[in-house]
């Protein structure tokens, strides 16, 4: 689709980079994920098929790590230095409410807090291509992705 008229969207940071108070890549440096607005541990992954980082995620030496969460889940994100202890006791930063919204973002749904269900909501009926069968999204469908096939969505 490169070429024609379209939207498109920032890249995803491939590796995570993080640095000290002066600048320098935090070598060694901790990353504490937790459940948002708590400190109850919560796993991010090494990939997107994943097998789970370790709480906390240890940063090589640029200061970079793999860290794929999964879309909706809201984070608590703690970064702190190599010699912090657990749980830390001297962050360098703390950030609550961190969430990868990819499919609100991408198109424009609302979460519902249900987990894989989205309203999407259009002025018009949406005809699109669902890999390559075409389907129908009617006005004000709830979306719930998980227990359909492919076959299924396109019959939508």
């Amino acid at each position: 689709m490169c070429g024609g008229a379209m939207t498109n969207v920032l890249s995803p940071t491939v590796k995570q980079q993080f640095f000290d108070n002066n600048g320098r890549p935090l070598v060694n440096g901790k990353l504490f994920t937790y459940e948002a607005g708590t400190g109850t541990k919560l796993a991010t992954y090494v990939s997107s098929a994943g097998s789970a980082n370790t709480n906390p995620v240890i940063l090589d030496f640029r200061g970079e790590c793999d860290l794929w969460v999964p879309p909706n889940v809201a984070y608590k994100y703690v970064l702190s230095p190599s010699t912090d202890t657990d749980p830390p006791t001297a962050p360098i930063w703390s950030v609550d409410d961190v969430v990868s919204d990819q499919l609100v973002t991408l198109y424009g749904g609302v979460d519902t807090g249900v987990t894989n269900a989205y309203v999407l909501t259009f002025a018009e009926v949406q005809t699109d291509v669902i890999y390559g069968t075409i389907g129908r999204l009617e006005p004000y469908l709830v979306l719930d992705l998980l227990p359909y096939t492919v076959g299924q969505l396109a019959s939508l």
